[in-house]
């Protein structure tokens, strides 16, 4: 658990406390008012009843204060009313240039009440406080089920499928919630691996010659300058081979384009099939194609290349002759870029047609 839990915790907690507090506090000031009010009626029907019997007994006035244990009569003049100390009701009265004082104790009246408003703020003291552990405990639970979820979340985000958890049983809609997130998320995991399987075709279409199944020029141009940047840093160097079918032009002229394009099939199934695995055979346009021989000595590349032009030569299509020539360069130290050395290929590749086709020039 990470700070920012800790203070969502804090702040949750803190919030509950006020509440709980201000709850029991209102009910606290609720009674009191209720209790004051109370003791402001009882006050004024003392006042008036007590009132009523002094004008009722003014003749006998020393007589009838006689009755009363907390009565007196007083010298100084005070005003006439009455007022509440604690649970005891003082009512003043002036009758005859006299002052009489009254005490009457309410406590009786009010003990019920008082006695009920106890009651009631430990009730919902206790309610409060139940209010406050209920919400805690409701709130903790989404906390964990909302971590759980935000974990999930981060897992599809990082496309970390396999951290996914499985499904649970749907208990309450948090676990519903959860496993809606699961269901998605495996659902991201499919249609990403299927568009990736679609990207890695689109991606192989494009690389692709669709005659031939070699590569194309779009290929060689993504991989040219990683190629020819190895062969400067390696000790070894990368060797290149053009090779141009012979009397192309004349196959196409004699027997058709339909033709032709059997012919380029079949000259490049026989350059793949004799090939090493990690040489680069790429189609570099109408009747050409470019092989890339990584760490290859011209030597090896003259062996390779003699035993290319040996296999189309040795094979036949429809009982017609073809064979190609080659031309054999590699990248130098002081080349600017990889076409530096496709040109000197190319110029024996030009050579090996003038001197009589179906052979390799180096």
């Amino acid at each position: 658990m990470n700070l920012k839990h800790y203070k969502i915790r804090i702040t949750i907690f803190s919030i509950l406390i006020l509440v709980t507090f201000f709850a029991i506090f209102l009910s606290y000031e609720v009674n009191k008012k209720t209790i004051n009010s109370l003791k402001e009626n009882l006050a004024k029907k003392i006042y008036i009843l007590r009132k009523n019997e002094l004008l009722t007994h003014e003749k006998n006035l020393q007589n009838f204060l006689k009755n009363f244990k907390n009565a007196e009569i007083i010298s100084t003049k005070e005003n006439p009313g009455y007022k509440i100390i604690d649970n005891t009701v003082i009512s003043i009265f002036r009758i005859k240039d006299k002052t009489i004082i009254i005490k009457d104790s309410i406590k009786q009246e009010i003990s019920p009440l008082l006695q009920l408003a106890t009651i009631n703020l430990i009730v919902i003291t206790v309610i409060s406080l139940m209010f406050f552990t209920l919400m805690f405990c409701f709130i903790e639970f989404l906390l964990k089920r909302f971590k759980i979820v935000r974990s999930i979340i981060a897992n599809i985000k990082q496309r970390e499928f396999e951290k996914l958890p499985p499904l649970t049983p749907e208990k309450n809609i948090c676990d519903e919630f959860r496993n809606e997130i699961v269901k998605l998320g495996r659902e991201i995991e499919t249609y990403i691996k299927l568009l990736s399987l679609k990207v890695e075709d689109y991606k192989k279409k494009a690389y692709i010659d669709e005659l031939t199944q070699t590569f194309n020029r779009n290929f060689f141009k993504e991989i040219e300058t990683k190629i020819f940047l190895k062969a400067k840093v390696s000790s070894f160097p990368t060797s290149v081979i053009m090779i141009d079918i012979d009397d192309f032009k004349k196959i196409n002229d004699t027997y058709g384009h339909k033709k032709g394009d059997e012919v380029l099939e079949y000259v490049a199934k026989i350059l793949k099939e004799n090939l090493r695995k990690e040489d680069i055979l790429i189609r570099y346009g109408g009747e050409e194609f470019l092989i890339l021989l990584s760490e290859t000595e011209l030597h090896t590349a003259l062996g390779i290349t003699k035993k290319l032009i040996k296999a189309v030569e040795s094979n036949s299509l429809d009982n017609m002759k073809i064979t190609i020539s080659a031309g054999i360069s590699k990248i130098e130290y002081n080349d600017q870029n990889i076409y530096d050395s496709i040109k000197r290929a190319d110029s024996n590749l030009y050579k090996a047609k003038q001197n009589g086709k179906n052979r390799v020039e180096l």
